[in-house]
């Protein structure tokens, strides 16, 4: 087949190198200039966190031993608390990690190696226009100013939440759902070479209706990211001048003053940015044989560090359902469950913010996740706890959404035990946890899911 992708980042890219390994002819379509070229400048994106779904389908690739060599493996949560020692939350019972990895990094890789194919070309600073008729086919304005409609047969956009191809695709109700928080990088410089903070985890300062995170970079600096609403109280707004900022950050973040030397500078330098779902009714036109995938179809909030790995999940999928059917109908059979599932990581992401802002810090949320932890060694077969169904499996995040609502119930009559701080230290589970168990847990095998 010949393919147009539209869009050159990290799913489109993935995209083409699967479909050009597999002796497909692909043409890669991308506005921006090349990523490998000249300077880079800052990156307006949240540092990227690699899980399950994503490491599966890098794997399929052929590629996961390069990636994994651009990655520094983050093992658990470390929460920063005001007044208190850091503590260290492990994401799971069985040391499973998530990975911190440069979007740049993984994205010129993934370049690279769909060139290295030979049925793969990119073409940079070309530009898809919006549809203006309902009849019209995909136009792109080259670098060199030739206009072209790509003579292919199937069109697939990933040119993410501010799609152009999406325009392409016939009543498909597109709705940006913007929640009231921005965002803004702000870096932790390296100590010659060396982290400053514990390069392993995931750091967090969780202060309930904010937060401030940083995952580690290869170099040892941190990429930090301050999450505040747009406005209110404790809000960007509010932050108007240098006293404003410093201040702010003594108060809330004291640890990490000291740590940042230009932090009012990348303050007011850095931007500041929207975050918000994206919900997309029909990601597929047949009459034009054009689908969309990634952002471009589903973008969620970044709390569960799950839209690239969602994006990634996309492009495995489409590529096993070619390889098992044939091209015919399979973006079809592909949009028939998949909207489903995204349609459940967006609400886990919007959920998990609360988790993360707030909840990390509070004493009964960390015996909850203790319990949940004692429950899976015992029942490995019939318990995963819901970060880990959705960061370190491949189970279909509808399904995942739904079991986390009868565990989450279970849990609810468990935390309800009187002493249950107690009863959950004890080495094995207490008899009145077991008892709830047998009579609650639902009867699939979740390994077999």
């Amino acid at each position: 087949m010949k393919i147009a992708v539209f869009g050159a980042g990290l799913v489109g890219s993935l995209y083409a190198l699967l479909m050009a390994k597999a002796g497909h002819k692909i043409e890669v379509y991308e506005k921006r200039p090349d990523i490998r070229k000249g300077t880079k400048g800052r990156s307006r994106s949240i540092n990227l966190a690699l899980s399950t779904r994503g490491k599966t389908a890098l794997e399929k690739a052929g590629i996961l031993e390069e990636v994994f060599k651009l990655c520094i493996p983050m093992s658990g949560r470390m929460v920063h608390k005001i007044s208190e020692k850091t503590q260290l939350q492990p994401y799971s019972v069985y040391n499973d990690s998530i990975d911190s990895v440069s979007r740049n990094f993984l994205n010129e890789l993934l370049i690279h190696e769909a060139e290295k194919t030979g049925n793969c070309n990119y073409f940079f600073n070309s530009e898809l226009l919006p549809c203006k008729n309902d009849h019209d086919l995909p136009t792109i304005v080259l670098e060199n100013k030739d206009v072209i409609s790509p003579k292919v047969d199937f069109y697939l956009g990933a040119d993410g939440v501010n799609s152009i191809c999406r325009t392409y695709i016939k009543d498909n109700n597109f709705r940006l759902e913007k929640i009231s928080h921005q965002y803004k990088e702000i870096e932790f410089p390296d100590n010659n070479g060396k982290h400053i903070l514990d390069k392993n985890a995931l750091h967090i300062w969780p202060r309930g209706e904010y937060m401030f995170i940083g995952l580690p970079n290869l170099d040892g600096s941190f990429t930090g990211t301050l999450f505040l609403p747009e406005e209110g109280v404790n809000s960007f707004a509010e932050l108007k001048t240098a006293k404003d900022v410093n201040d702010f950050f003594v108060a809330k973040f004291p640890d990490t003053s000291d740590l940042i030397p230009d932090l009012v500078d990348q303050f007011f330098k850095n931007p500041s940015s929207n975050l918000g779902t994206v919900w997309v009714d029909k990601w597929y036109d047949d009459r034009k044989k054009i689908g969309i995938i990634g952002d471009a179809a589903h973008g969620v909030v970044p709390f569960y560090g799950q839209g690239m790995n969602t994006g990634f999940e996309d492009c495995r999928l489409l590529f096993e359902l070619i390889e098992k059917e044939g091209f015919e109908s399979h973006f079809e059979k592909f949009v028939a469950t998949r909207k489903e599932d995204t349609d459940a990581i967006a609400k886990l992401s919007i959920n998990n913010f609360i988790e993360m802002r707030d909840l990390v810090a509070q004493p009964k949320f960390i015996l909850q996740k203790k319990i949940e932890g004692k429950i899976q060694e015992m029942f490995p077969s019939k318990w995963m706890p819901l970060y880990s169904m959705v960061s370190f499996s491949n189970i279909p995040y509808s399904v995942v959404y739904n079991k986390s609502l009868v565990q989450q119930s279970i849990m609810d009559q468990i935390m309800q035990i009187q002493d249950i701080e107690e009863k959950a230290n004890q080495e094995s589970l207490a008899p009145e946890i077991l008892s709830i168990l047998s009579t609650s847990f639902y009867n699939s095998d979740i390994r077999q899911v």
